[in-house]
């Protein structure tokens, strides 16, 4: 084998990897921008993100490095442009590899969602909270549940409603409902709270609720809300501690 002839086929290689690299990094950002896998994923997982691009970028130093060693016969010099190569190639694949780890981990793993409440009236006596919450990245046996309780200096909670909605083809879950605020005057109520949650289907029970902390709830049999001692890392919660007061309708003269 030449000098020449060598130096011609390890270019080559350093090409291809080169523009494996590219391709890979192109193809990626695409498909993120179509699905927004990729944004989820810099979201969620920055740090093996950045460090799959960074052996990717890695790799393309040690294929261009290589192409710089003198060539020539079967010598040390030769192999060690073999070694180089076959480096950069192993990293090439290794930033693969962490990506679509990252990816299928996230995949199994629900996005936090989303809420936001908006008071309004109902009739002349009764006072209203529109909710609205979503979530994305749920699998198929994932639920969004909505959950509004009513809290006292006692720290005791008094629910007012728990709704249940699932994703579509897309893994986004999304539910908006109007809720009426109306607790016992001996309940003293002092705050609203309100908790979205991405529950699995056999936890979402019709008696399961989840509070600010992600604490799983049960309704014991006069309505008040107890610890199961289960937890849920993905919750959004809102605490409000004023609402508006109904505004009686003028009385025609």
């Amino acid at each position: 084998m030449t000098n020449g002839k060598t130096t011609e086929n390890f270019d080559t290689v350093a090409k291809l990897l080169t523009g494996a690299v590219a391709i890979v990094i192109t193809a990626t950002g695409t498909i993120g921008a179509v699905s927004g896998g990729f944004a989820s994923l810099l979201r969620n997982a920055a740090l093996p993100v950045i460090l799959a691009l960074g052996l990717a970028a890695f790799t393309v130093l040690l294929a261009g490095f290589a192409t710089v060693l003198p060539g020539g016969k079967l010598n040390g010099r030769w192999w060690l442009r073999v070694i180089v190569f076959l480096l950069s190639a192993l990293l090439l694949f290794a930033s693969l590899g962490i990506l679509l780890f990252a990816q299928v981990n996230l995949q199994g793993t629900s996005a936090r969602p989303v809420v936001m409440t908006d008071w309004t009236t109902i009739g002349t006596s009764s006072v209203g909270l529109k909710v609205s919450a979503e979530a994305d990245s749920l699998s198929k046996n994932d639920v969004l549940t909505i959950n509004v309780m009513g809290s006292n200096p006692n720290n005791a909670l008094q629910p007012f409603y728990k709704g249940s909605s699932g994703p579509d083809e897309d893994g986004k879950a999304k539910q908006q409902v109007t809720v009426t605020i109306s607790a016992p005057a001996q309940f003293n109520m002092n705050a609203v709270f309100v908790v979205a949650a991405v529950l699995d289907r056999e936890s979402a029970q019709p008696d399961t609720q989840v509070d600010c902390y992600g604490d799983v709830l049960k309704i014991d049999p006069n309505g008040r809300l107890y610890k199961t001692g289960q937890h849920v890392g993905a919750t959004a919660c809102l605490i409000l501690s004023t609402m508006p007061t109904p505004q009686p309708s003028a009385t025609p003269k």
